[in-house]
């Protein structure tokens, strides 16, 4: 039998179900490709409708937040460090940067590009821990964490001792 003569068995078994296997395009559990198109659709709205609905409550929650406590979120400010942020941020990047590589070449089968890859995020993984052991060293060693031994004394004091703290009263006396 050739291959012309299957695939013209092949649609006449299935003519009538409504499906068009083989064609690779329109997927088994729908009847159209308007049906599937409109649940693609239906998919993506859903999921832009549920992201903007979590991200506007954390944002929201923040901005709140920010509002009621202006002193607590500007001393907690003083307390960044920008250069460990921006290495947290940049390792991260490209960790998922490298981890979309492994991906990739693992759907390719190039294997020894797939374990470099890995490799490479796992030591990125590495630096990231690296960096928060001394970005969380320096705010331990001020007792800037919540829990039994915090005291917010000693973080009021520390901000007054290095000047990141101005307290003006209403007369304008500053302290």
């Amino acid at each position: 039998m050739s291959v012309k003569e299957l695939e013209k068995t092949a649609t006449l078994e299935h003519a009538g179900d409504g499906h068009h296997h083989g064609d690779g395009i329109l997927g088994e559990q729908f009847e159209t490709m308007e049906q599937q198109n409109t649940s693609y659709l239906i998919g993506m709205w859903a999921f832009i409708v549920q992201e903007v609905l979590f991200f506007g409550a954390i944002f929201a929650a923040y901005a709140i937040y920010r509002f009621k406590y202006v002193t607590e979120f500007t001393l907690a400010h003083h307390e960044l460090s920008v250069p460990f942020g921006t290495l947290n941020t940049f390792v991260l990047l490209f960790s998922s940067y490298t981890m979309a590589r492994a991906v990739r070449a693992a759907m390719q089968n190039r294997h020894k590009k797939q374990a470099f890859y890995l490799l490479l995020t796992f030591i990125l993984a590495g630096v990231f821990m690296v960096n928060k052991y001394f970005e969380y060293g320096s705010k331990f060693e001020h007792h800037l964490f919540p829990g039994g031994d915090y005291d917010a004394h000693k973080v009021v004091k520390h901000a007054k001792e290095t000047g990141e703290l101005r307290v003006v009263e209403e007369n304008g006396r500053e302290f």
